[in-house]
């Protein structure tokens, strides 16, 4: 794909319509791309990988399909709910073809869309508290690894470039922006302990980060209740961080919903954007017996998921789960094949790789799919799948 490609795609995820909710020009952008790739006769799988994946999407499509007709979902709701399913396997589409031509020119592609968005941020919408948390932090980390590719030749990390990672890691506790604390300080330690400690078994490196973990939650508890940032940045993790179950479900309660919801109705799901206050009142109860303090809002009564894998299993059933829960296996799949098989050499964007199967497991699992994420999400998988992808070319070539 030539840069102008990159560069209007790259654009249209930044401006949106309101058109039966939020219309991003990227969701229209991923139709017309699909409808360009379809045309030219690039139809076929070139992967198994992606055979497997369509084969899952379809299937959570029609569990949708099936879950709308049974619970009698509105046809606003029907459409919002199954045309995100769509976008989403329409960018796996769009990508995996891209990737057919070379790991760079999907690289190339992400780096556009990475450095536009930045540019936009910079220009015409500046506020850097509110644009650091939702992408300006993400985006400067990204674009450190891929700097680290350019200036290093022996696939080792360049320790200065560390070092800024490091600093906005801690520059976004101080604005209250936890996750991508969370994100850099893993990728350090994984970095540090594969290549620049030579000898390390594949349980020791297991080990290893879990211990850190353990290390990461007290030092990062104290930091927090400390004078060095906001008393209502310190104030939101007190509270989040009172009840009995600790941080996580405090900063994710819609986790006990959740469960409530898929414990209902585990095959079937609720329907597109389903809305039922008694999930509500059922959060409340259940966060004020494990001490935590709520605050409840009946005025709209969607159903609490704010994750990828728990959302889809509420509104379309068992397969949006399966289909959530597989690409998750492939994403371990992948950090295994590079942190224990020492795969640095064999694909130089290993670093990146990394980094954003660190980012993909987080969203999965905690953060709400909708906006540009069913769109992004597979951008960086296909990214993640690189070397499978490859592996698969290579293998259906040589039985041709």
């Amino acid at each position: 794909m030539n840069n102008f490609f990159n560069i209007i795609f790259g654009i249209s995820f930044n401006y949106k319509i309101n058109f039966i909710g939020d219309l991003y020009y990227s969701h229209i952008f991923v139709i017309l791309s699909s409808l360009y790739f379809f045309l030219k006769k690039e139809k076929y799988f070139y992967s198994n990988l992606e055979k497997k994946i369509f084969f899952l999407g379809i299937l959570w499509l029609i569990n949708q399909l099936i879950s709308d007709f049974i619970n009698q979902t509105q046809l606003y709701d029907i459409y919002k709910g199954n045309i995100k399913i769509i976008i989403t396997l329409l960018s796996f589409f769009i990508f995996f073809r891209v990737a057919k031509y070379g790991l760079f020119k999907i690289i190339n592609l992400f780096i556009w869309i990475t450095l536009i968005f930045l540019i936009i941020k910079f220009l015409f919408n500046f506020n850097l508290s509110y644009n650091w948390k939702f992408g300006i932090g993400l985006s400067l980390t990204y674009l450190l690894i891929l700097f680290n590719n350019r200036i290093e030749k022996n696939f080792k990390f360049n320790r200065l470039l560390l070092l800024l990672i490091f600093i906005i890691g801690i520059y976004s506790l101080f604005i209250g922006t936890r996750y991508i604390f969370l994100f850099n300080t893993i990728f350090l330690i994984i970095i540090f302990l594969t290549q620049y400690l030579k000898k390390i078994r594949p349980i020791s490196l297991i080990i290893i980060l879990i211990v850190s973990s353990f290390l990461i939650v007290p030092l990062y508890s104290k930091f927090i209740k400390s004078d060095l940032i906001e008393a209502d940045l310190s104030q939101k993790f007190n509270n989040q961080a009172s009840g009995d179950l600790g941080p996580l479900v405090g900063g994710r309660t819609e986790i006990l919903s959740s469960i409530k919801a898929i414990s209902d109705k585990p095959i079937f799901g609720h329907g597109s954007w389903p809305r039922n206050c008694e999930y509500l009142l059922y959060l409340d109860e259940k966060l004020l017996s494990l001490n935590y303090q709520t605050k409840l809002n009946l005025n709209n009564c969607l159903i609490p998921t704010h994750s990828v894998i728990f959302g889809s299993w509420v509104q379309s059933g068992i397969f949006g789960f399966i289909f959530w829960l597989y690409i998750i296996f492939y994403v371990f799949k992948s950090i295994k094949n590079i942190l224990l098989n020492k795969n640095f050499e064999l694909n130089r964007y290993s670093n990146l790789v990394i980094y954003l199967s660190i980012v993909c497991i987080w969203d999965i699992l905690f953060s709400p799919f909708g906006a540009n994420r069913m769109i992004i999400l597979p951008l960086y998988l296909v990214i993640i799948f690189g070397d499978f992808i490859k592996k698969d070319f290579k293998t259906n070539k040589q039985l041709k």
